[in-house]
């Protein structure tokens, strides 16, 4: 069974490696549950992406921590599939190319 920690890895490295993407692991000493990563654009739009294990829900605190993002005109994806990860990174990619740069949701 693959793990979160390994989904996130595999499509980190592909958003990298595929469209220059800059994939910081976040954390927040004293805050729990926020996002994995931030993913920065070649053209600066920023994303927040949390990895799970497929199937696996995220956690009541997460869902918080996703909708004060939200809130504030963030763009935040759960991923749990390494094939939809990619393609989160190829549709935004795509995006940033066509320069239709709408909010993802």
């Amino acid at each position: 069974m693959t793990t979160g920690t390994e989904i996130e890895r595999d499509v980190c490295a592909y958003a990298r490696t595929e469209y220059d993407f800059l994939t910081y692991k976040f954390s927040s000493p004293g805050r729990r549950h926020v996002v994995d990563r931030i993913w920065v654009t070649p053209r600066g739009r920023v994303l927040w992406v949390e990895f799970k294990a497929p199937g696996e829900p995220p956690r009541s605190g997460q869902d918080r921590e996703r909708v004060r993002l939200r809130r504030r005109g963030q763009m935040v994806y759960t991923i749990d599939d390494t094939a939809a990860g990619k393609a989160l990174a190829d549709i935004v990619s795509e995006c940033e190319e066509d320069m239709l740069c709408m909010q993802l949701r």
